[in-house]
């Protein structure tokens, strides 16, 4: 499986789009893969209804991204939601990343397939 990635950082936001099959799933947490290069601060999750994100958040996350690790190839991470939330099976959901303290040089890469 090849894995591509986008930087998060200052006004340089990034989505993916999740798609609901198998049922309503209750989430507490979304995971991500990801790496750090150099320091860049807190990570704010945004997760909003899809496919196009609108309107207000269902839920909210953060975690210090300082701590990600700097390898490239990536850990998954998994950031705790402000509140428990149904995703709907058959639905589509953004899931939305900013790190507003980060920089060009302090950046989080978020790897993807």
């Amino acid at each position: 499986m090849t894995f591509y990635y986008d930087a998060v950082y200052g006004a340089v936001w990034e989505a993916y789009v999740i798609n609901v099959t198998g049922g309503d799933q209750l989430v507490a947490s979304v995971g991500i893969k990801a790496y750090r290069v150099g320091n860049p601060g807190t990570l704010n999750l945004y997760l909003k209804n899809g496919p196009h994100p609108v309107g207000s958040n269902i839920a909210t996350g953060t975690i210090d991204a300082n701590t990600f690790t700097t390898d490239i190839t990536g850990t998954w991470y998994y950031i705790n939601l402000s509140t428990s939330t149904v995703l709907l099976d058959g639905n589509a959901y953004d899931v939305i990343l900013s790190a507003p303290s980060g920089d060009i040089l302090n950046y989080v890469g978020w790897r993807f397939n």
